[in-house]
């Protein structure tokens, strides 16, 4: 048992921390081998991507790997995946048409987005290995996967010089994965890789999620808004943004492997009536991640700068108090997503919508006018009241839900 809690634990922290240093390094690699400007658009094409991944994967992973009392099978999420993902490859299409993208911008953000779309794939293949006990395989598979395609893109990238190709490159071993890798995993747990939804439960489980879904979308556009108005409004200065904002990034991916392992136990406190020790595991994973947080706005204040200025070879002179705000952003925004994932085992799905409808207003009115108005600082402001509206509206939610348990307990 300990054994197996530890090669969890060691593969799953493996997977989240390759999955969250990915776009870093390919960015950074892109910088060096290319220049700054064609590590914007990878940037950019990663922003779009994180999009139209939540669209395939309809935010089903967190429902299916709380899933215990076996209400869908992995045929019926497996459906509603296959058919989600044709709708995000549609819908990526129709945005880089009607945002009139052409030529090799668009071409790098369709590929790096079907690459999204193949990880969607793998990722209902991961999900059922949550739901076993398995999370070890799920890490396994996202380590494999994001370290493959990673080395594929930047030694295809040094020969040809060429970003299209090596971008192209991601989805196709991305697929060669799911084919070799994911489908043993899922032999080995009694299951196929074969559709066999009926309609009720692919109407379930969209009945379900739909309000994760939405939230997703919404989520990664708050994340991204301002990467996109930086291109529609300063595109001068993407790189520039690139080089600030990808540590804040790296915060929240590194902090899913922090809570992501205690999902389930969480649900079991949850659902048994626990809400005081549910409450009280928040609050410590909470004062984690703000600790965590504190410490990398501390060194990257003191060393970020010069370091980003080698990776990205962009000049950063002056930008530290903006890089300080980014980065405090990114703590909220990995408290907000831990908070966010608690809504959803709490079965609290429509309350999500309310806080990241407001967050998603914000970016959608406010973001472009400062964007517009203010640029790089503009961008700093929105994006870190962003992540403060998320938090704060999220963790009232959770706690607010959590003492009306413990009331309803008593």
């Amino acid at each position: 048992m300990v054994k197996a809690k530890k090669a969890t634990f060691i593969w799953n922290m493996l997977g989240s921390g390759m999955n969250a240093a990915m776009t870093m390094l390919l960015t950074v690699a892109t910088a060096q081998i290319v220049d700054a400007d064609a590590s914007g658009v990878l940037s950019l094409a990663f922003g779009f991507a994180f999009i139209f991944g939540c669209v395939a994967t309809f935010e089903v992973r967190v429902y299916q790997s709380t899933d215990l009392k076996g209400r869908f099978t992995f045929g019926d999420y497996l459906g509603v995946r296959c058919m989600s993902c044709l709708v995000s490859i549609v819908a990526c299409i129709a945005m880089l048409v009607l945002m009139g993208y052409s030529g090799q911008k668009a071409k790098i953000i369709l590929f790096v987005c079907l690459f999204k779309v193949c990880e969607a794939m793998s990722d209902v293949c991961q999900g059922l290995c949550h739901a076993r006990g398995h999370l070890e395989y799920a890490g396994q598979s996202l380590f494999m996967r994001t370290l493959s395609a990673s080395v594929i893109y930047i030694l295809i990238l040094w020969f040809t010089k060429s970003p299209v190709y090596a971008a192209l490159s991601m989805p196709i071993t991305s697929m060669l994965y799911l084919i070799a890798l994911d489908r043993k995993y899922v032999h080995k747990l009694n299951e196929k890789l074969i559709v066999n939804a009926s309609q009720k439960a692919k109407k379930g489980i969209v009945h379900e999620c739909w309000p994760l879904a939405v939230s997703s979308v919404m989520t990664m556009y708050i994340l991204n808004a301002e990467k996109v108005q930086i291109d529609r409004y300063a595109a001068q200065f993407q790189g520039t943004w690139t080089a600030l904002f990808m540590p804040a990034a790296v915060i929240n991916l590194f902090s899913l492997f922090v809570f992501r392992p205690l999902l389930t136990s969480l649900t079991e406190t949850w659902n048994e009536g626990r809400t005081g020790d549910f409450a009280r595991e928040c609050l410590k994973i909470v004062a984690c991640i703000s600790l965590v947080s504190l410490g990398v706005v501390l060194v990257g204040i003191h060393i970020g700068i010069p370091v980003l200025e080698r990776l990205y070879h962009v000049p950063l002179q002056g930008r530290s108090a903006q890089f300080a705000l980014i980065l405090l952003g990114g703590g909220l925004n990995a408290v907000a997503t831990f908070m966010w994932h608690m809504l959803i085992l709490m079965r609290k799905q429509t309350q999500i919508i309310v806080g990241d409808a407001i967050a998603f207003l914000f970016a959608l009115i406010i973001v472009p006018l400062l964007v517009k108005q203010y640029a790089l600082g503009g961008a700093t402001v929105g994006y870190l009241l962003n992540m403060l509206i998320r938090a704060a509206i999220f963790t009232i939610f959770v706690f607010w839900f959590a003492r009306e348990g413990r009331t309803k307990n008593l």
